[in-house]
């Protein structure tokens, strides 16, 4: 089963990571690139929601966030870790992975996109 989740972050550069032409990749290889970069945080941002750490989620999003959830429901920043604190089901997805991450930047605003796979265990 797969659940698509599109994920609109309200990215203002400076606040979100260091400057895109600075980040450097794990490994001290050359910069990331902004995409690279939105990626990450995505991950991050996945990986807080799935742990319920509502700490991190907090210091990851932008006050001007938004989670776009249908093209006609959004939450805010605060709502949306209100919920995750609340285990709203919504954001139960711990069992599942995300692919097929797609970003594309317009200014200072970027959108992420992602597809959250069901994970299978093999047997």
């Amino acid at each position: 089963m797969t659940k698509t989740l599109i994920l609109t972050l309200a990215v203002i550069i400076a606040l979100a990571a260091p400057p895109f032409n600075r980040a450097q990749a794990p490994e001290g290889g050359k910069p990331l690139t902004p995409e690279q970069e939105l990626k990450a945080l995505d991950l991050s941002w996945h990986q807080a929601v799935a742990a319920r750490d509502v700490e991190a989620l907090g210091r990851l999003l932008a006050d001007d966030y938004d989670l776009n959830l249908d093209g006609v429901r959004a939450l805010t920043k605060g709502q949306e870790v209100e919920a995750v604190r609340a285990s709203d089901p919504l954001f139960a997805f711990g069992a599942f992975k995300l692919g097929e991450v797609t970003v594309r930047i317009e200014g200072e605003r970027a959108t992420v996109s992602a597809v959250l796979q069901e994970l299978r265990l093999r047997l």
